[in-house]
């Protein structure tokens, strides 16, 4: 496949040495947060300063090692720096997905670097590829573009955010030859694939697995089981905790199910809001479903945090998909 080329401007932004200001999405996820600990590690050792932003929570396994280099806000004293620093949003597909701190960056060039297809378009730079399968794919192709190579920890770090985004590659089609070769390129630099899958699936505790199966039983299915639903409740939360809820490997096995096509998985915040999680394994845009909650993604995974309570979104998501697999019949 034919992906967009790092855009020129994108290339001299990155050519001034200075202090960088690296932000990502918040509730993190492998690829935002492997993305930006490459890309900062890369300016680093290129002779700039690289701060590391994010709103959190680092509540999943994989990523929780990660969060001491970290910060929840920008600094006065940096944002004060004279010359100014530059920042770099990663992995977002509008600047709410990253908080607070889009007041903190107010005033500061930004550029945006990211795979989602829908969203609202911002930053002053903008290197934006749907057809990618993962930021990182845009980060390495970002250092390569810029005449640089990866060591050994950062290239781990992209194979993880790769792996991430991909399901560890099951996702990718027959249009992905480009994406293994720069796998491969990672391996050359030293990322290994064992490391990576531990990363992801394991270490594990007990409860996690018990609070899966919990989910599981839960799992509603719909329109001859195409749809299927599933919850996570405060009581859940509270009896299992957030840092044991296992995302990927609830969506790897649902995702196997037979006739499955949408995979919905809401989470209750506070009885009057609730966050979504959408998987479509056809061609179904559940970001346009997204966007419909204020929230964005690609056609195949997306997200929202929904003013509305769980079983009313619940609700109007079943009659949402109705619509949409009821026209493709």
């Amino acid at each position: 496949m034919d992906r967009l080329p790092v855009p020129p401007d994108l290339l001299e932004y990155f050519r001034p040495k200075g202090t960088y200001i690296i932000i990502s999405h918040a509730d993190p996820d492998g690829d935002c947060i492997g993305s930006s600990l490459a890309l900062a590690s890369v300016l680093r050792r290129t002779g700039n300063q690289a701060l590391l932003l994010n709103p959190g929570p680092f509540d999943r396994e994989e990523i929780k090692p990660f969060a001491g280099q970290f910060l929840e806000h920008l600094p006065e004293e940096v944002r004060g720096q004279d010359p100014a620093p530059r920042v770099v949003v990663l992995d977002a597909s509008t600047l709410d997905r990253i908080g607070d701190i889009r007041d903190e960056i107010s005033g500061l060039t930004v550029a945006a670097i990211d795979h989602h297809s829908s969203g609202d378009p911002f930053g002053d730079v903008r290197y934006v590829d749907p057809s990618s399968p993962s930021t990182s794919y845009l980060i390495q192709r970002l250092v390569e573009a810029l005449g640089l190579s990866l060591e050994r920890e950062e290239a781990d770090q992209l194979m993880f955010a790769l792996a991430t985004d991909t399901g560890y590659f099951r996702f990718l089609d027959e249009s992905a030859g480009d994406v293994l070769c720069g796998a491969g390129r990672l391996l050359d630099a030293g990322a290994s694939p064992s490391r990576t899958y531990y990363q992801m699936f394991g270490g594990r505790s007990l409860e996690s697995r018990r609070l899966l199966a919990i989910l599981l039983r839960r799992t509603r299915a719909y329109f001859g089981g195409r749809l299927l639903i599933s919850w996570q409740t405060r009581r859940d939360a509270a009896r299992f905790g957030e840092e044991n809820r296992d995302s990927m490997s609830f969506y790897q096995l649902l995702m196997t199910t037979r006739d499955c096509q949408i995979i919905v998985f809401l989470r209750d915040v506070d009885g009057k809001s609730c966050t979504g999680s959408l998987r479509s394994l056809e061609d179904i845009d559940v970001g346009r479903v997204a966007q419909e909650y204020g929230g964005g993604g690609h056609a195949r995974a997306a997200g929202f945090l929904a003013r509305k309570p769980l079983s009313r979104v619940r609700k109007e998501l079943v009659s949402l998909f109705g619509g949409m697999l009821t026209d493709k019949t």
